[in-house]
């Protein structure tokens, strides 16, 4: 601030919440921050971010292949009596890894017999090879809100050391046309 300050920009304050795409921003910059801290593999594609676990999920095909939880991360604002909230979408994504760490996709799973095996692990298919109908359900359960309570509190990469709260209150949106 100093340095800016010499060249003529002048301190201004103002109120973060009039300004929440900015804060959107801030919130995922700052649990990105902080998950990283916690060895999480950060993966930016298509303008949506993951982070996959530092350790393997589980394993399969007698431990060949690696199964790696991810969570694909989004953040949005909606506007309430004429003051944003803030929502953490939280979607699962899973990586398979041959033993060398290279990203394999269902083909090359095949190869290996392991398709049945990794729908299992995903929880996409029951033991006996049946298609799970509560795969959703449990995924909230298994995943996604066990995540949301273990990182519910980071701080948000301002100054002032502004921290984050998430809260663990699943919200279905549903539009309307």
């Amino acid at each position: 601030m100093h340095q800016l300050g010499i060249k003529g920009f002048q301190l201004q304050e103002i109120r973060i919440l009039n300004h929440p795409k900015w804060c959107v921003r801030l919130i995922m910059e700052g649990l990105g921050d902080f998950l990283k801290q916690q060895g999480y593999r950060e993966l930016v594609s298509l303008g949506r971010t993951t982070f996959y676990e530092p350790q393997p999920y589980r394993t399969a095909a007698s431990g060949q292949l690696h199964v790696f939880r991810g969570y694909d991360l989004r953040t949005i604002y909606l506007w309430r009596e004429h003051h944003p909230i803030f929502g953490l979408i939280v979607d699962i994504r899973w990586e398979i890894q041959d033993s060398n760490g290279r990203r394999l996709d269902t083909a090359a799973i095949a190869q290996y017999n392991a398709v049945t095996e990794v729908a299992e692990i995903q929880e996409e298919y029951l033991p006996g090879n049946r298609i799970n109908p509560e795969v959703s359900r449990l995924r909230l359960q298994n995943h996604i809100l066990p995540f949301v309570r273990k990182h519910r509190e980071f701080e948000l990469p301002v100054s002032e050391n502004i921290k984050a709260t998430l809260e663990e209150k699943p919200l279905r949106i549903i539009l309307g046309v």
